[in-house]
């Protein structure tokens, strides 16, 4: 069984100079708010949780959690400024989920965030839907080296599939984008035309003291140029080679 916390702790490969892409629905646009849900670890582990509306999330709903593996302070969410965040003083996990559902996030009350046991799945999302290569894009920030977002798309409880992005800019606001057909990790059969539940999660557990901020996270489609757009790259190829054989020709 897959833990939501080990999970954020996967090894993370992306990056992003931003591709000339079309915009798919917004997953969030982190406005609204203030979200937020908060502890003081006296003895941990601890949880906190919240259930949210708003509009502009997918679903309209922002389900947020935040725990703790040491003593500390410790929040996530989504509030004014600062778009979506996650913040340790010691070394916790948080985030944000999207399931559709108003609701329980820690459902049976374990203390731990689980895809199999805590996940509703009320939404009908088609990320592939006339677009062949779809990427999730995340606007993030991480004021230390080491931080990691982990999101997760998932059908049900047994068929999800799993992107380690790191935030390998610190100190500043950076675009990523990742392949969504091309996970870091999938199980059962995931199928990217029905995604009934989003999540995105930060581990601090290997960055104790991190903060991260999100602005943004979007799936985009790159766009490839029309079979005309071809052709017309081609013939101006063409013409420069033509040029520059003349050129050479009247200086023999």
């Amino acid at each position: 069984m897959k833990t939501w916390n080990l999970l954020m702790g996967s090894a993370a490969v992306v990056l992003g100079a931003a591709p000339t892409a079309l915009a798919l629905p917004v997953i969030d646009d982190f406005l609204g708010g203030p979200h937020t849900v908060s502890l003081i670890s006296i003895v941990p582990p601890e949880i906190a949780t919240g259930s949210f509306l708003h509009a502009g999330a997918v679903g309209g709903v922002r389900d947020v959690f935040v725990t703790s593996s040491t003593t500390g302070i410790f929040g996530a969410g989504v509030s004014f400024g600062t778009g979506g965040f996650a913040s340790f003083a010691g070394a916790g996990s948080g985030g944000v989920l999207w399931d559709g559902v108003s609701g329980p996030v820690d459902k049976n009350s374990d203390g731990i965030i689980l895809i199999e046991d805590d996940f509703d799945f009320g939404l009908n999302l088609d990320f592939v839907e006339n677009c062949e290569n779809p990427l999730l894009h995340l606007q993030a920030f991480a004021d230390l080296a080491g931080g990691e977002v982990v999101i997760a798309l998932a059908n049900s409880a047994t068929e999800y599939a799993l992107y380690s992005i790191s935030l390998t800019t610190v100190g500043a606001f950076d675009d990523y984008y990742f392949p969504v057909l091309t996970p870091t990790f999938a199980t059962g059969g995931f199928d990217p035309t029905a995604v009934a539940a989003v999540a995105m999660g930060v581990n601090g557990a290997s960055a104790p003291d991190l903060d991260v901020r999100v602005s943004l996270l979007a799936v985009t489609c790159p766009v490839i140029p029309e079979p005309g757009t071809w052709v017309a790259f081609a013939g101006l190829v063409g013409a420069i080679g033509v040029t520059w054989r003349r050129a050479r020709s009247v200086r023999a």
